[in-house]
């Protein structure tokens, strides 16, 4: 398969409540997916606009499940909520820190 683009793409969410929704990730008809990387993340910045400026280095971020499921599709949908980020304890005892912030995929579209 010959990439079409060699810039990855990048598909985020926002999760500003605790309420599920989706992330769509679409390909020109005849491309297919391919998967990158996808994960959860958790802004270790506060005070920047984290779903405005998308990923951080210092972000923490837990690795997803859902990227073999759209590899290889030409769009994807996937369901997502707020998810408990236990790996992202800063120690400090506030647990509302613990919960994903954003949702985050890294893809190409290969014809």
């Amino acid at each position: 398969m010959k990439s079409s683009n060699s810039d990855a793409m990048t598909a985020i969410y926002c999760h500003e409540t605790n309420e599920s929704d989706q992330l769509t990730i679409r390909c020109k008809s005849n491309e297919k997916i391919r998967m990158l990387d996808a994960f959860y993340a958790r802004a270790q910045n506060r005070t920047r606009p984290y779903c405005q400026q998308g990923f951080d280095i210092n972000d923490c971020k837990v690795h997803t499940s859902f990227s073999s499921a759209c590899s290889g599709r030409e769009n994807c949908t996937i369901y997502l909520q707020r998810t408990w980020l236990s790996e992202c304890s800063s120690n400090n005892g506030n647990e509302n820190e613990l919960w994903s912030d954003y949702t985050m995929a890294f893809y190409e579209c290969i014809s």
